[in-house]
């Protein structure tokens, strides 16, 4: 029994010696740093000197869209998205909202202005005052090649749009023209081709003066409506018909409500891709120039392509079993003249002598 405990004993003072042993061992130094170790560099050592670029941001902004996603508009801004999203090397990533879900066109300008939304490729707005509906003066242009040059870069009507963005914290990128506008009526008007007589039906038009004055001299009973509500008041009979279309718009959104289109030519739909002005401030030289260039593009694809776009969606509500009617030229001319001669003198005072005297100059160079 003794020699047991003994060796027991003998056993414990051999396992302590052990571990006082491997306590006091000296402790193993780390490897030297090796160049380029940013964990082992002293703090501010190996960045890029000062002045020197650096790579850009990756930024994600938001572009409010008033038309559908397969509408002709939406495609060609899913190509523009594209196109940035390359020229910038990947730095700009544009997320699209289709069909206005983001909210109605006279609201989202100003969110834009605000910067709640990044952009829109959408109408313009009065809520900053009529003279920001210029782009849609009511006979401004007579056919898509008037329309080419009356809306071009360097000229009176993009110039003076693009000051007036800038006022309100806004970069205009493009204009872009959308198409010819139309009347389109679930009912036929009455003696629709004469200017002045009464046409008997209830017409919607959007909520400025330019369309409203002009449509009231034709001889139409007038109503505003938003266009977020246009569909749900042209189902339920709220109103018979509307003006502030033009053909693909309505046949993509409104086919199933409408039996009767007719190409009056009233106005040339002209929408913005515009962007936060303080947004692109904040953008490197590399990604602005990503965006205005190909917005640039945009602008010539819409009046490259126009014309054909506009032939195709009338022969798609022919085939859908909606009567299309093209008036003969000499009653848009009539319609035209009438137009200049009766309506623009009571426009002078919506949007500004110094504007309206610019419009009247940029139409008789057309």
């Amino acid at each position: 029994m003794k020699k047991k405990a003994a060796s027991l004993l003998l056993c414990t003072l051999l396992l302590l010696a052990l571990l006082l042993s491997a306590c006091s061992a000296p402790p193993q130094q780390a490897p030297p740093a090796q160049p380029g170790n940013t964990e082992t560099e002293a703090e501010g050592e190996g960045t890029a000197p000062e002045g020197e670029a650096t790579a850009a941001t990756p930024v994600e902004l938001r572009i409010h869209c008033d038309y559908t996603e397969d509408h002709p508009t939406g495609l060609l801004l899913a190509e523009f998205i594209e196109r940035v999203k390359n020229d910038s090397g990947g730095t700009v990533i544009i997320k699209p909202y289709y069909s206005g879900v983001l909210g109605d066109y006279t609201t989202v300008f100003d969110e834009v202005a605000q910067g709640t939304i990044d952009m829109t490729f959408g109408a313009p707005s009065v809520s900053y005052g009529e003279k920001y509906n210029m782009v849609v003066f009511p006979y401004i242009a007579s056919s898509w090649n008037s329309a080419a040059d009356i809306y071009a870069k360097g000229k009176f009507i993009y110039e003076s749009y693009e000051q007036m963005c800038a006022d309100i914290n806004i970069k205009l990128l493009t204009l872009h023209v959308v198409g010819a506008g139309g009347l389109a009526s679930a009912k036929m008007p009455v003696n629709w081709e004469q200017w002045g007589v009464p046409h008997d039906i209830l017409l919607r038009v959007p909520n400025t003066a330019l369309f409203s004055v002009v449509m009231k001299e034709m001889g139409y009973n007038c109503q505003s409506v938003n266009w977020s509500e246009l569909f749900t008041s042209m189902q339920t009979g709220v109103i018979d018909a509307f003006v502030g279309g033009h053909p693909p718009a309505c046949y993509d959104q409104f086919r199933d409500v409408i039996k009767y289109y007719i190409q009056i030519n009233n106005f040339f739909e002209v929408s913005t891709i515009s962007v936060n002005l303080d947004t692109f401030n904040r953008l490197t030289p590399e990604q602005q120039n990503a965006l205005t260039v190909n917005a640039d593009w945009v602008f010539e694809q819409s009046l490259e392509r126009g014309e054909s776009v506009e032939a195709e969606y009338l022969q798609k509500m022919r085939d859908y079993g909606i009567e299309v009617i093209v008036p003969e030229q000499a009653v848009l001319d009539e319609f035209a003249a009438k137009c200049r001669e009766i309506v623009w003198p009571q426009l002078k005072d919506v949007i500004g002598e110094e504007l309206y005297d610019g419009l009247v100059a940029a139409s008789a160079s057309a």
